[in-house]
């Protein structure tokens, strides 16, 4: 989200320095192209000026920060400076929000807003506890027991069932041979004892 509103910011940019520059159109191609390289050398730009500030022991770049970044481009300050007071200034074509876009959190009303009464131990300023039906165990499903004997025999049982199932899925798929049950002392071939 973020790369792609630089992007379109770049490209009306690159439109309007070609348009100021006496073009009359662009080719998309053209655009695309000019507006990734303003893109990647503003972002070299404040890599290195960023670095600067974090050798000098500094969260957030300075003025002379953007200035050694921009000798080690290869770009006197001064030129630029010599520039845009012989230029007319253009205002951007479009009013752009603050970028990157801040958003305030939604946070959960505290015991105070809620008008509860916290627990002894936690202050009325914190976040109050969520409704109670949030945490409280619930069956999963209808019919759900809470006996842990029964919830192990359910399983053991469900288990059984499926590996029946996938037997005999396997027994029609010729994977493993067939294996009849056979009442006690009988062999499968029919013929009945011991040998």
């Amino acid at each position: 989200m973020a790369t792609e509103y630089s992007r379109a910011a770049c490209q009306v940019a690159v439109a309007q320095i070609a348009e100021a520059a006496g073009f009359d159109t662009m080719q998309q191609s053209s655009l695309d192209i000019l507006s990734d390289l303003l893109q990647r050398y503003i972002g070299e730009i404040g890599r290195s000026a960023h670095c600067y500030a974090e050798t000098c022991s500094r969260g957030t770049p300075s003025a002379e920060d953007l200035v050694m970044a921009l000798k080690d481009m290869g770009v006197d300050a001064q030129d630029i400076a010599n520039y845009t007071r012989a230029q007319a200034e253009e205002p951007f074509a479009h009013v752009l929000p603050p970028y990157p876009m801040q958003r305030t959190p939604k946070w959960p009303p505290s015991f105070q807003q809620k008008g509860e009464e916290p627990p002894k131990h936690i202050p009325a300023w914190l976040p109050a506890l969520p409704d109670r039906h949030t945490y409280v165990a619930t069956p999963s499903f209808a019919g759900h027991d809470t006996d842990a004997k029964r919830q192990r025999l359910a399983a053991t049982k469900a288990k059984r069932q499926a590996l029946k199932a996938l037997v005999r899925l396997s027994e029609r798929a010729g994977e493993i041979p067939s294996t009849e049950v056979t009442p006690a002392g009988a062999s499968a071939n029919g013929a009945g004892g011991a040998a």
